[in-house]
């Protein structure tokens, strides 16, 4: 994605007002700056639940692990989220917040079955 578009992305997600569309924009963002370097996002826990029913379930954060290989290190990660102005890091390169948000980036999935997966796509990108 080109500064434009994350910004762009950004500007999406302050003015989104219902708080579960803004965290699955926030993850669909999250999702595609990790996708074009080569890693799959997962959305699990529950945050999965809170994208599944439409906000009816709230989880507070975030969390993303890693399908397939590669994984992403700790300094990709940090690389990777830093590419969005204005985000902070909370607790190394695993645990970030912006715009009221928290995005926390786990280890692997624990089941290597992408079939099992739902996905969805948003303007912001697509979430797994």
């Amino acid at each position: 994605m080109t500064t434009a578009e994350i910004t762009a992305a950004l500007e999406m997600i302050r003015h989104e007002t219902d708080l579960n569309a803004k965290a699955l924009l926030l993850a669909g963002l999250v999702s595609e700056l990790f996708r074009e370097r080569g890693f799959e996002p997962v959305v699990v826990g529950g945050s999965a639940i809170e994208f599944y029913t439409d906000g009816a379930y709230m989880s507070g954060d975030t969390d993303i692990c890693w399908t397939g290989w590669p994984q992403p290190t700790p300094e990709q990660m940090e690389e990777i989220m830093r590419q969005i102005p204005g985000i902070k890091s909370h607790g190394g390169a695993k645990s970030w917040g912006i715009e009221g948000l928290w995005i926390d980036l786990l280890g692997r999935s624990i089941t290597g079955r992408t079939k099992c997966f739902r996905s969805s796509t948003h303007p912001s990108g697509k979430c797994v």
